[in-house]
């Protein structure tokens, strides 16, 4: 034995030494331990990405993989003016010859509250960090994995990315405007990284690397490094790309490395280039023992890798076949492992022809030599095109995708061998279909070369054989189970549930419920607006997801919304009177950490009871002795309140009920449980030894009354004030007979408890002097949270620390309504009653206002299990976050695969606005800018009836008309690039002049001009078929900037509450219809309004409505940061309110005072809408909120003016000239229904 293992011999003799020697030993666990980290596997644990053809999940992936689809599709038509960069001629100068690729779609929608991104941050932020922020979070979540336990964590982020194109248009456009503080972070590539270390708040490192081609496979390596070197305890590692500017493929071209037809032929004789891709991927990573340790499901391992550089090759960019021998043999070296042992190779493969023969010859050399099986040769590239920084991380899904499913999905674009590789002379497949892949050990490589020539493999195993869990209960409380989902947004919530319901019918009688709603407890963050659902096999549940998702209310589904704090919580302790035989069982048997909480008080209770105490609890009538009764009840509570601290369910507030109080004091540290439980068995052993007799009786009536009844009575005591009209008398049987019979005869209810004794009375007396003896051995201590006395309903004092205190609790009043009332003053909003059935939560209830709180049982006979569940699920909905891991604690379960969190999207994008560029339009409505000699900023956009589509649903008697709405937006759009700020506002605006659409394009001209700190503003338009016509104008107003300012918010729900009238839609739209408004599917905004009680009257009205973007086709409407949808739908609300009757007229939209929209809004939004009626004018004032509840816009007193309808249907009829249908409308908003009745009749 080596000197230093020499057995001790002698201990140390001082705690000093003892902590040295301890010191030494962990030094040294620790040294041994690091070597075997350094050659530890490092598990796959999850995955996340999104890849061409509409691919966004691991499962996705593999469906194109192994189905072989061809996803090749054209440029799409939003990233540039493809025409004017087009040229099929490979020679042309400043061209792109390729017109086809393997490109992502919906790049321009993300989620920014979610992030915590304010919309304009959103906007500036590179689409590619963007996409990384959103796959790392799914990462995490199909690693079961709730992204929020890794705060303040070791998490190491490594990204490869090395396009710029979003912010390089911004830094280097032709304005400098367009360089706003945002601006510079979004060119920062090294801040995707960053990003997710900020999102998630870890501590590891945060790499974003850059070698091109091998960036993701780099980062991969790298992220293996840290874990086995204990930098990271957790690990994302992956890539992106985007290509979003043409100069990036016009580069590409002019080095001739692009396939003409956009696809990867790799290892074909046609070979003639790469295609194009787009992607992202993630992937989570552990060290092997932690991920096993960790209950992680493993989906591979990485068993080594390598990474070098070419060195000196021909030119920079040129491969280097020794360089890629020398690495792969370093892999096969770092993962301990024999070159035969390889079954599988995922290529670089990018199908060039000098690429593929050098890679496939070193492959050969190495992997090749005494090889009895053939080796398998694949590249994702013909599947999705080169991802360049994100390539190698699509590879290696691929290969770990394979091992799981056992097969190697089948080779595309693949139908001639490449004449340069001598297939013949090496034992090399290509997996011509999806080819089994089967064996006791399985291993594939994965190759990334990148154009700076740094060179990566990593070598990936199959996972190990998942190890047998303990044969231990399956779930928490037997066949009952928790469902629970959040959000952050109330939108998401029927959107999860619907996935969830998704997964339960799949899945069918093999579902596991235990494992769903263990996964969707530990394994999801957990946000503001809750939903929980209570079933016991998975058909009630599906019964249950169903019900909620269509919006109807069930009693197994609790929905709630956690504020910005956690609500105050108070535990109740309930007293005697609530015991009953087997209390505590049925939770005793299914729960091990209540059971060792009720044995080991049990064990101390021995030296003090006759009787083992959970005997008598269950089997005998001898638990309603006092002498066991009150230990008994002592023993239940206090294992009810540890289980739910266990859990996370920390009370504000305690108040006991008589005994109950004893739980409480030991529940905050003012007695340890040995002194507690000693108490109380000498309390309940003194009470027991009184004679029988006495009585206790309940009394429907104030204290006052009981006070006046018995004052005159030495023999009669008030023992408790349980409500204010609920009062407890207590004393010799005989005299409370009596008092009780007055006060039957003056009206009010007794009832007689059942009871051994006359607690809380004079028949007490006996015994204060022993229980005072047996007091002076305890050391109380002072409570560690609010504690409520019995005896004075109010928050404790350091009287309660003296013996006099709790002589006089055993012989004084219980002031349990005082304590109810004085915990409502402390903002108490949730009792929770800790004992074995409920009898506090009434005569709480009744203490306070009716609809005051929200109250808990922990348990009721019969149904303790399913009580408890429900309790707990009813706290998490109301805020109270609880610590998932320890409520499963107890229970050996599996992850299983759920559903990804519901992103809601709307367009994050900054189209940069220039006069060379790529072409891009600035907005939907606001196409370009003119250059022009004036000092007037114009802009400039052809509009029609169907550009864009959705306005030919705004019809007035048939005719397109655009809508009012859609001048502001464009007033808006003008503003806010004047202004370099998305704070910027609309004042003193007007309405002229109506724009009547046809499918002719019509040219629309917005012109602003510097007025001091402002600008004026017009906008007019000219029919573009007779450039002759004169200019009409159309809208007139203000453009200012404004002071950026906290957005101001609500609660929806809560706000729902005021408004208690709901509006039929559907007979709303016949009014408007039956005036000549006409709203087809696109402008059909409006799901719901609910009027306030106040809008019963004519003159005066509020409401509030939910509006919807209608999805009935293709609408831009993430293009904008207020849809003129659903603008216009939020003008026609005043219209609700009043419900008019007069069908001879409508009112339509003449000025507004001021509009302001400082945030973008999502598809969904609430409308809060107060209107006054004056005369012939509707005055409306808008506030438009998210689904967050964060208010996004504001209108000010939008003007509503009466027209005739007769006249409007006059004003839109052939064969009038459009000049006079433009001038009857702009009179009849000026003049009013008198004058244009006359006008029209002229006509």
């Amino acid at each position: 034995m080596p000197k230093e293992e020499k057995p001790y011999e002698s201990r140390p003799k001082t705690l000093e030494e003892a902590n040295a020697e301890i010191a030494r030993l962990q030094a040294e666990l620790a040294s041994r331990g690091k070597g075997n980290i350094q050659k530890e596997p490092i598990a796959i644990i999850g995955m996340g990405c999104r890849y061409p053809g509409g691919v966004r999940t691991p499962e996705e992936f593999w469906h194109l993989l192994s189905s072989g689809e061809d996803i090749l599709s054209d440029i799409p038509d939003d990233r540039w003016d493809f025409e004017a960069h087009f040229d099929p001629e490979i020679t042309v100068p400043g061209k792109m010859y390729v017109r086809k690729g393997y490109y992502l779609e919906d790049i321009d929608q993300f989620d920014p509250q979610f992030f915590g991104l304010s919309p304009r941050e959103a906007e500036s932020l590179d689409p590619q960090q963007r996409l990384v922020m959103e796959v790392s979070w799914e990462t995490l979540e199909h690693a079961g994995i709730a992204p929020s336990s890794l705060k303040g964590g070791k998490t190491g982020v490594f990204v490869g990315q090395y396009w710029d194109d979003y912010s390089s248009q911004r830094i280097y456009s032709n304005d400098n405007r367009e360089i706003d503080r945002y601006a510079q972070l979004s060119a920062l590539r090294g801040l995707t990284a960053g990003r997710i270390c900020h999102l998630l708040d870890s501590h590891g490192p945060a790499i974003q690397l850059d070698t091109a081609c091998s960036s993701s496979s780099l980062a991969v390596h790298l992220a293996c490094l840290s874990l086995r070197n204990g930098e990271s305890d957790l690990a994302l590692a992956g890539g992106v790309s985007l290509v979003l500017a043409p100069e990036h493929l016009i580069g590409i071209c002019q080095m001739n490395a692009l396939s003409p037809d956009g696809r990867c032929k790799t290892f074909d004789a046609s070979a003639d280039g790469f295609g194009q891709g787009e992607g992202c991927g993630m992937i989570a990573l552990k060290r092997l023992s932690d991920a096993q340790a960790d209950g992680d499901t493993v989906l591979a391992l990485v068993q080594g890798s390598a990474v070098n550089h070419d060195g000196q090759a021909r030119t920079v960019t040129t491969p280097s076949g020794p360089a890629q021998r020398d690495m792969l043999k370093d892999a096969l070296s770092n993962a301990r492992l024999e070159a035969h042992q390889i079954d599988f190779v995922e290529t670089h493969g990018t199908g060039t022809p000098l690429g593929d023969p050098i890679e496939v010859s070193a492959i050969a050399r190495v992997l090749c030599k005494d090889r009895t099986k053939p080796l398998y040769l694949g590249a994702v590239k013909a599947n999705v095109g080169h991802l360049d920084s994100a390539a190698g991380i699509a590879g290696l899904m691929k290969v770990v995708l394979s091992l799981q499913h056992k097969t190697i999905p089948l080779h595309l674009n693949y139908s001639e061998p490449n004449r340069h590789i001598p297939w013949d002379d090496w034992p090399i497949k290509i997996p011509m279909e999806n080819t089994a892949w089967e064996g006791k050990e399985r291993f594939a490589g994965i190759s990334a070369f990148g154009m700076s020539g740094t060179n990566v493999h990593l070598i990936i195993g199959q996972a190990p054989e998942p190890t047998e869990l303990p044969k231990t209960q399956s779930s928490v409380f037997g066949p009952e189970q928790l469902l629970t989902l959040s959000a952050k947004a109330p939108g998401v919530l029927p959107d999860l549930a619907k996935r969830y319901a998704e997964i339960i019918e799949s899945e069918g009688s093999g579902l596991k419920l235990s494992r769903l709603c263990f996964t969707a407890a530990t394994g999801r963050s957990h946000f503001s607006h809750r939903v929980a659902f209570q079933a016991s096999n998975p058909q009630d549940l599906l019964t249950s997801l169903n019900e909620f998702i269509a919006g109807n209310t069930n009693e197994y589904a609790a929905t709630g919304v956690k504020g910005r704090r956690a609500p105050k919580l108070a535990f109740l302790f309930t007293g005697q009177g609530a015991q009953h035989i087997g209390m505590g069982k049925a939770l005793y048997e299914v729960h091990p950490f209540f059971r060792m909480t009720m044995q080991r008080c049990s064990k101390l209770l021995e030296p003090y009871l006759e009787k083992p105490l959970l005997n008598v609890m269950w089997e005998g009538e001898v638990l309603h002795q006092t002498a066991y009764t009150q230990p008994a009840l002592f023993v239940i509570e206090y294992s009810l309140a540890k289980l739910f601290e266990d859990w996370g369910v920390i009370p504000d507030l305690l108040l006991g009920h008589s005994i109950g109080e004893y739980v409480a004091a030991c529940i905050a540290g003012v007695l340890t449980l040995e002194d507690a439980l000693r108490l109380v068995a000498a309390r309940g052993r003194l009470m027991q030894s009184l004679p029988q007799g006495g009585k206790m009786v309940s009394v429907a009536t104030d204290e006052t009354t009981v006070l006046n009844a018995i004052a005159n009575d030495p023999f009669v005591s008030i023992a408790a004030v349980n409500a204010p009209q609920s009062i407890v008398i207590s004393g010799e049987e005989a005299a409370v007979d009596v008092v009780a019979g007055r006060l039957e005869k003056s009206g009010m209810k007794t009832t007689t408890l059942k009871v051994s004794h006359a607690f809380h009375s004079q028949m007490m007396d006996p015994i204060l002097d022993k229980f005072r003896v047996e007091l002076k051995h305890i050391d109380f201590k002072p409570p560690n949270k609010i504690l409520i006395s019995n005896i004075t309903g109010r928050s404790w004092d350091n009287k309660q620390l003296l013996v006099d205190y709790w002589v006089d609790h055993l012989r004084g009043t219980v002031r349990f309504s005082d304590g109810i009332t004085y915990a409502k003053s402390k903002k108490i909003e949730i009792f929770l009653e800790i004992g074995p059935k409920p009898t506090l939560l009434g005569l709480g209830r009744a203490s306070l206002s009716s609809n005051f709180g929200t109250w808990l049982p922990s348990l009721k006979p019969d149904s303790e299990c399913s009580t408890l569940l429900n309790s707990v699920g009813q706290l998490y909905v109301r805020g109270i976050d609880i610590n998932w891991k320890a409520f499963y604690a107890q229970a050996k379960l599996e992850r299983m695969k759920l559903p990804n969190y519901s992103w809601r999207y709307q367009r994050c994008w900054t189209d940069i606005v220039s006069t060379g560029g790529n072409g891009t339009r600035l907005h939907p409505l606001v196409h370009r800018r003119i250059e022009n000699a004036s000092q007037s900023v114009i802009f400039e956009s052809s509009l029609s009836a169907s550009s864009p589509a959705y306005l030919d649903d705004h019809r007035v008697f048939g005719s397109v008309v655009y809508p009012a709405s859609a001048f502001f937006e464009m007033a808006m759009v003008v503003a806010r690039f004047i202004f370099g700020q998305d704070e910027v506002a609309l004042t003193n605006v007007s309405i002229g002049r109506a724009l009547l659409l046809s499918e002719a394009p019509v040219t629309v001209q917005m012109i602003a001009t510097a007025n001091g700190d402002r600008f004026d503003f017009e906008i007019c338009s000219r029919s573009n078929e007779n450039q002759r016509d004169e200019w009409v104008q159309h809208s007139t107003g203000i453009l200012e900037r404004r002071l950026p300012s906290p957005a101001a918010a609500i609660i929806i729900d809560n706000e729902l509450t005021n408004y208690t009238q709901p509006i039929d839609i559907d007979e709303l739209s016949s009014r408007f219809e039956a005036r000549g408004l006409e709203y087809f599917p696109r402008f059909k905004a409006i799901e719901a309004i609910y009027k306030n009680s106040d809008s019963l009257n004519h003159e005066f009205g509020t409401a509030f409505a939910r509006i919807k973007l209608p999805d009935e086709a293709e609408l831009p409407g993430d293009s904008y940061r207020l849809h003129p949808v659903i603008t216009d739908a939020s003008f026609r609300i005043a219209e609700a309110i009043f419900q008019d009757e007069d069908a001879d007229h409508i009112h339509l939209p003449f000025s507004i005072s001021g509009f302001s929209c400082d945030h973008a809004a999502s598809s969904t939004v609430w409308v809060k809408a107060t209107a006054r009626q004056q005369a012939e004018t509707r005055v409306v004032n808008l506030e438009i909120f998210d689904e967050y509840g964060k208010r996004v816009a504001t209108v000010e007193q939008l003007t509503l003016r009466s027209v005739p309808v007769f006249s409007l249907k006059r004003a839109m009829a052939k064969p009038f000239k459009t000049s006079d249908i433009l001038n009857d409308l702009a009179l009849s908003f000026s003049m009013g229904r008198d004058f244009i009745t006359k006008r029209i009749s002229r006509c």
